[in-house]
């Protein structure tokens, strides 16, 4: 068994499932502020909870840039990772090598992509 195979998809399937159940939390915790406020009594109306329950932080294309940059990150560990196996596992360099270089094009297309809808965007709005 190809062990730092194993290590990163296992990591791969930790951040995906770190990131769904952060997601999740989050909007109870929204649905659990709105429903406290109807049981106290306050008027929402519909455009409120719209408010309420949209997405707050950062706009989608600085998430996407944001996003690219821990990839390319990402792809520069395996990288080093995979030249720090190679005297040991001379086998194991090309596949690790082809994964930093896969993690890393996808890197550097969510950067461009973000760019591009920020861009998109701030022209839209002016």
């Amino acid at each position: 068994m190809n062990v730092p195979l194993v290590m990163f998809w296992g990591l791969i399937g930790l951040v995906v499932v770190c990131v769904t159940v952060g997601a999740h939390l989050g909007r109870v915790e929204t649905e659990k502020t709105i429903r406290m406020a109807i049981e106290k009594g306050a008027v929402l109306d519909a455009a409120t909870v719209r408010q309420l329950k949209r997405e707050g932080g950062l706009p989608w294309g600085a998430r996407l840039v944001v996003t690219g940059i821990v990839l390319a990150f990402l792809a520069l560990g395996v990288a080093l990772f995979a030249a720090s196996l190679l005297p040991n596992e001379p086998e194991s360099f090309p596949p690790l090598m082809g994964i930093a270089a896969f993690v890393g094009c996808a890197g550097g297309g969510l950067i461009v992509a973000g760019r591009w809808m920020s861009r998109a965007l701030a022209a839209t709005e002016a």
